[in-house]
């Protein structure tokens, strides 16, 4: 009694998982080293088994062959897939830090123009005849800048963390 399996599916179950597991080998997530690498392989080979029926539904192309020409295409874009969503992932974790640096850095600013806007107010209110709109805003101005010189030394450290962290991203994707 012998097997006989057609090279089509198993062909294509080789292309596929080859692709998979090259995401899997340069995705953010997956190249953790808190994943053990049988974990990676197997869901990689899981993965790729449950591809080959949805491929193979309106049938395999007769080009399909398993060369190693085949097999270093199929890395190369299953790596540049990988290398794409590390980039993507590690864009947005520059910018959840950048974003909470930005409310760190213009939040002072922004109190101290609310403080200065209900000063203005009260003041127009109760002294209508100096004109207060027409000195206002040179008063916001220098307010503003003022609270900026006073707060920028405190965040200093908060900026030099960011920009350390901008680098170290950066030489990780590129490993």
């Amino acid at each position: 009694m012998t097997l006989a399996i057609p090279l089509g599916p198993v062909e294509a179950f080789l292309l596929i998982a080859t692709r998979v597991l090259a995401i899997f080998a340069t995705s953010p997530v997956m190249s953790l080293k808190q994943v053990p690498l049988p974990a990676r392989i197997g869901l990689g080979l899981f993965t790729s088994l449950l591809l080959v029926p949805v491929l193979s539904k309106d049938g395999i192309p007769s080009s399909v062959e398993l060369t190693w020409t085949a097999l270093a295409g199929e890395a190369l874009v299953g790596a540049l897939a990988g290398f794409a969503s590390t980039v993507a992932y590690s864009a947005i974790h520059i910018a959840a830090g950048s974003f909470v640096v930005a409310v760190e850095l213009v939040f002072p600013v922004l109190v101290a123009l609310l403080l200065t806007d209900i000063a203005l107010a009260v003041l127009a209110k109760v002294a209508p005849q100096f004109g207060i709109f027409s000195i206002g805003m040179q008063l916001k101005i220098g307010v503003a800048l003022g609270a900026l010189v006073v707060t920028l030394p405190l965040l200093m450290p908060r900026l030099h963390q960011l920009f350390t962290g901008v680098s170290a991203v950066s030489v990780a994707i590129v490993k």
